[in-house]
């Protein structure tokens, strides 16, 4: 299922930053990390906090870290939520292994349709962030 959270651990103003500093990244043709498709008309990314270069990407820096920190805030409303001990899941998650992965679609038209495609995701939490473009 799906749920819309706000917190102030990513305020609007980083996101677009972010957003902002992911268009740029993925623009750039000749980052080796940049990967296009080769059945559907996007491109993307897949960071971690040891990939992003800091310097040249500071916006992505801080937001992956605003993102890790949301993390813990829902992993403990989860078990919260379940009756849990509040540390029960975060104490799973100890490790840096979380990944920050940008993806630009191509502009599509009526043709299109939704071009995210059945999956499944492979962590307990995926959290999301949209530019607002359908």
């Amino acid at each position: 299922g799906f749920l819309l959270i706000s917190t102030p651990l990513v305020p609007p103003l980083l996101i677009r930053r972010a957003l902002s500093a992911a268009k740029s990244y993925l623009a750039a043709t000749d980052n080796p990390r940049v990967v296009a498709h080769p059945t559907d008309p996007k491109t993307y990314a897949m960071l971690s906090s040891e990939s992003i270069d800091g310097a040249a990407q500071p916006a992505l820096v801080e937001y992956l870290a605003a993102m890790e920190a949301a993390k813990v805030q829902v992993l403990t409303a989860m078990a919260v939520g379940l009756g849990l001990e509040p540390s029960y899941f975060t104490r799973l998650h100890t490790e840096n292994n979380s990944s920050l992965r940008l993806i630009r679609y191509a502009p599509g038209d009526s043709s299109t349709a939704n071009r995210c495609k059945q999956h499944s995701d492979y962590g307990t939490v995926t959290l999301l962030s949209t530019d607002g473009v359908a």
